[in-house]
């Protein structure tokens, strides 16, 4: 979605229904994203978790 002024992320990310069509398009701000994700809105690292043999 791009940059705001100051260089942060801007993230958006689509619900979609069943049939796979898009039902919702939602927009939070870096920060939101980052603390959910790792807890601390300032570790902007997103972690890669290997799947284990059943894909999961």
């Amino acid at each position: 979605m791009g940059n705001i002024s100051k260089g942060a992320t801007k993230i958006g990310f689509v619900s979609t229904n069943s049939e796979g069509h898009i039902t919702t398009i939602h927009t939070k701000s870096g920060k939101d994203i980052w603390k959910t994700l790792n807890g601390d809105a300032k570790d902007t690292v997103l972690k890669v978790i290997p799947r284990d043999a059943n894909g999961l």
